[in-house]
């Protein structure tokens, strides 16, 4: 299929978030695109770009971050929480044997649309002596920097500037881990994927200077980061107890959300005397 701009019905989603479409019988995935939207589209073999729309979805809603499209952070801002509620539904159906998917699938909301993050991993990369901090661009490995994320807890949010301004000092290019920890504070694990100079190790204290909790630098090859407060992450358990983490350790980027699954894990068990 050659590169050509089409007009492309788009019926369904892709599990990545992709308008699902058929051009001259064969599938094509439009990044942006919504189930029912007509859309005009420049298609290279089974993936098209975006163009304009030509008949939009009622539920196409404006997303509020201003890099939505360029960075591969989120992918259905431009749903509205309806349509995302039951695509999502609709996937778990699709998944489960033919002879369960009668059954009632059930739907737990998250509080919040935007601010839900509290744990993030983003990649920065040094170019021409200017730090990009933030997620990856769709299908790409370069760096989208990121002044602001809106659905980042804002508590996170505001390490992104201390961050982008030391980490030239560690090295071009790497990924940093975002979390809470102590008294809600961000935490930072630092990963570089080069050699770090003698002058990048001094950047843990100026993170706790800049008032995050703790900062771990993890140089290539080290088996134990270099430490500066108190970098282990804090979540709420399910007793809605704080939980603390080791350095690096796994949650949920959704906190409530969490909390939720494991209240319910646990009310499941209670019921057949598990617990």
């Amino acid at each position: 299929m050659k590169t050509a701009e089409r007009s492309v019905q788009v019926d369904a989603l892709s599990p990545s978030g992709e308008g699902l479409g058929r051009v001259d019988g064969k599938s094509v995935k439009v990044a942006g695109a919504l189930p029912g939207e007509r859309v005009r589209a420049v298609v290279h073999k089974d993936s098209a770009r975006l163009v304009t729309i030509e008949s939009p979805s009622p539920d196409r809603v404006e997303p509020r971050c201003s890099l939505h499209g360029e960075c591969g952070g989120c992918a259905w801002q431009h749903a509205s929480p309806s349509l995302q509620r039951s695509l999502r539904v609709e996937r778990i159906r699709r998944a489960l044997p033919p002879a369960l998917r009668e059954l009632e699938i059930g739907y737990v909301p998250a509080p919040q649309s935007y601010r839900y993050r509290t744990r993030a991993r983003l990649g920065w990369a040094v170019r021409k002596g200017v730090v990009l901090l933030g997620h990856r661009a769709r299908s790409s490995e370069e760096v989208v920097d990121a002044k602001e994320c809106p659905v980042l807890d804002e508590r996170l949010e505001s390490a992104l500037e201390p961050l982008r301004e030391v980490l030239a000092a560690v090295g071009a290019e790497g990924e940093v881990s975002l979390a809470l920890g102590v008294g809600g504070n961000p935490v930072a694990s630092i990963h570089p994927t080069r050699d770090v100079p003698a002058t990048g190790f001094g950047v843990c204290a100026k993170l706790v200077e800049y008032g995050l909790a703790g900062a771990a630098l993890w140089p290539p090859g080290a088996t134990s980061p270099t430490v500066e407060g108190d970098p282990r992450a804090v979540v709420r358990g399910a007793d809605d107890e704080p939980l603390i983490l080791g350095v690096d350790g796994f949650a949920q980027a959704n906190e409530a959300l969490n909390v939720e699954l494991a209240a319910a894990v646990r009310r499941s068990a209670e019921a057949d005397g598990s617990v």
